[in-house]
């Protein structure tokens, strides 16, 4: 079973084991509550993340997304990404120029953010419908 060896593996690490499947959405939700029992901020990496290095928190309550490299490349997935609601449109964003010229919704990948709790709070985290 994938619980008991994640925590033989990992028995540091505090495993919040949730009685159903929530989906992405729920389970995210589930942890991030949890996490914010304790700490102000959160970072928040699915399984197929891999952290390089960690800078130094932002100031103020944000959410803040990664720079995220395509896997085994030399080239940047995405920086977080923008939406164009009228086009259905949903786009990485994958340089510093386009993020600060780009006029559109901005968003936060889901596979990796740095997050504090008062975000988290304000928005009530992930829509469980999705």
């Amino acid at each position: 079973m994938h619980q008991e060896s994640l925590q033989t593996n990992f028995p540091n690490i505090e495993h919040l084991v949730l009685p159903t499947n929530l989906g992405f959405s729920g389970g995210a939700n589930a942890g991030l509550t949890e996490a914010f029992k304790t700490a102000d901020w959160c970072l928040f990496l699915t399984n197929d993340c891999v952290l390089e290095t960690i800078g130094v928190l932002p100031t103020k309550p944000s959410i803040v997304a990664p720079k995220i490299w395509s896997r085994n490349t030399d080239r940047i997935d995405s920086l977080g990404g923008y939406f164009v609601p009228h086009k259905g449109l949903l786009q990485h964003i994958r340089n510093e120029e386009d993020f600060y010229t780009n006029s559109d919704l901005k968003y936060v990948p889901g596979t990796a953010f740095l997050l504090h709790k008062d975000i988290f709070s304000k928005t009530a985290g992930f829509d469980p419908s999705l």
